[in-house]
């Protein structure tokens, strides 16, 4: 995976120009600015990888994925009991 850049990138312009930055892309798709596109694709992928390792020792030891949210994750053990992992603001 490419790191992620140190700040957002410049706003790409209106049109067909726009769509080919990706997060101006994801700005007009969901109707944000490109900035906040920016931070919510950087604090979603430190939430992610936050909870990589404790998830995957999870998943080995029989737990399954119920559903990500965006500061949670819900799973459940073998016997079908849900819990959360919260990533670290929590």
């Amino acid at each position: 995976m490419a790191p992620v850049a140190a700040g957002p990138p410049s706003p790409a312009g209106a049109g067909p120009s726009a769509l080919r930055d990706p997060y101006a892309h994801l700005a007009v798709s969901f109707d944000v600015g490109v900035t906040t596109a920016y931070r919510y694709i950087g604090e979603t992928v430190e939430l992610l990888a936050a909870a990589a390792p404790q998830r995957a020792a999870l998943l080995a030891a029989g737990a399954t994925l119920v559903r990500e949210e965006k500061d949670l994750i819900v799973m459940a053990d073998p016997e079908g009991n849900e819990f959360c992992l919260l990533s670290e603001r929590h």
